[in-house]
């Protein structure tokens, strides 16, 4: 818990470039800042919640881009992964979606956390995809051009709560793919 890495280069390894991972543990209150994080094997930032917890991590300022798999993948479906904040970072070309959110029903939860002022372009799938997240808030994102795959800006799936405010989605096949029950504006 409380670790910070800043103005890092991660680049060109083998598996994901960083790893927060609380598997049943924890791994809470973390900051990822002004860090570069390019061309690895699997995802570009990964905090896991599995059977644990790993909240309230900041990422903030990075530049995540060209890696293999996802560009932050958040993940509780089992444990949580709730409070964390993604702000200001320009996460471009990865190749799977640009920020992925993921719980289950098992009563794991990615719940409570803040997406806000990123760029986002050029990934593959979805630009930001939730699934089993709640009361997430989404603000003033700029996503573009997400390509392959259904080509979806902002998605949510088997979500409640979400607020999904001032964000731009442009370039894609289908713009925003929201739940019913997300509050949404302009």
């Amino acid at each position: 818990n409380g670790n910070t890495l800043a103005h890092c280069t991660i680049s060109r390894n083998g598996g994901s470039g960083v790893i927060i991972d609380g598997d049943q543990g924890q791994c809470n209150d973390n900051t990822l800042d002004h860090c570069t994080i390019d061309g690895n094997g699997g995802n570009g930032c990964y905090l896991n919640g599995d059977e644990g917890q790993c909240n309230g991590n900041t990422i903030t300022s990075c530049s995540i881009n060209g890696n293999a798999s996802r560009g932050i993948h958040l993940r509780g479906p089992e444990g949580e992964c709730n409070g964390n904040v993604i702000v200001e970072c320009t996460i471009n070309g990865n190749g799977g979606r640009g920020i992925n959110l993921y719980a289950n029903y098992l009563g794991g939860g990615c719940d409570g956390n803040t997406i806000r002022d990123n760029t986002i372009s050029g990934n593959v799938d979805i630009g930001i995809s939730l699934v089993f997240s709640d009361r997430n808030r989404i603000e003033g994102n700029n996503i573009s051009d997400t390509m392959g795959g259904a080509g979806i800006g902002i998605k949510t799936a088997s979500s409640r709560e979400n607020f999904i405010l001032k964000n731009t989605s442009t370039g894609h096949t289908i713009p925003y793919d929201l739940d019913s029950d997300d509050t949404f504006g302009p």
